[in-house]
């Protein structure tokens, strides 16, 4: 249990620095204010604590057989939607850290190299809203701090719609920068 708690400790502080990130980004895309150190930074904190979860989580599926308790119903549609997402965050980061570089720069790009961005930029935002969306009750759960049924419910429904927002502005936003407008 020490490896879930350790990894959905570190997904929270990821969610927050995600949250922190993003909401920078964004900003940056629709008003062209940038701050490198304070984007950087928080995407490397992002990093970092979403890296230390990813190692616990696979440690904790392939050496503490991950689920095992009735709180936890393997093989449902969330386990499957947050694992496949999961595996597509990690095959897509470093598309986005390049696609983030340039917009830091701001170089122009061919159309088709523009195309390829936005669209794997729209993909990768997708996927991380889907994962936290889906994964966010879970660690309130692991650490013990809900256990109703029905509020895991709301906070579900909550999360889900609070990633679903925050991931429509960034893909906007990403949209909107390489449409050129």
């Amino acid at each position: 249990m020490i490896l879930k708690k350790g990894s959905a400790g570190a997904a929270l502080l990821g969610c927050l620095c995600l949250a922190g990130h993003m909401g920078t980004m964004t900003f940056s895309l629709f008003t062209g204010w940038y701050r490198l150190d304070l984007c950087k930074n928080l995407a490397h904190l992002t990093l970092c604590f979403i890296s230390i979860h990813a190692l616990l989580s696979i440690c904790s599926i392939f050496f503490c057989h991950e689920g095992a308790s009735a709180a936890y119903k393997k093989m449902n549609y969330r386990w499957i939607l947050q694992r496949a997402s999961a595996i597509l965050i990690v095959l897509l980061i470093h598309v986005h850290t390049k696609a983030y570089s340039h917009m830091a720069t701001g170089v122009p790009l061919s159309g088709g190299w523009s195309l390829l961005y936005c669209l794997s930029e729209v993909l990768y935002i997708a996927f991380v809203a889907i994962h936290v969306g889906l994964s966010f009750s879970r660690a309130l759960l692991t650490f013990g701090w809900v256990q109703s049924g029905r509020i895991i419910r709301y906070i579900d429904i909550g999360a889900g719609i609070v990633c679903g927002a925050a991931g429509i502005c960034a893909a906007t936003a990403v949209i909107r920068f390489f449409g050129g407008a």
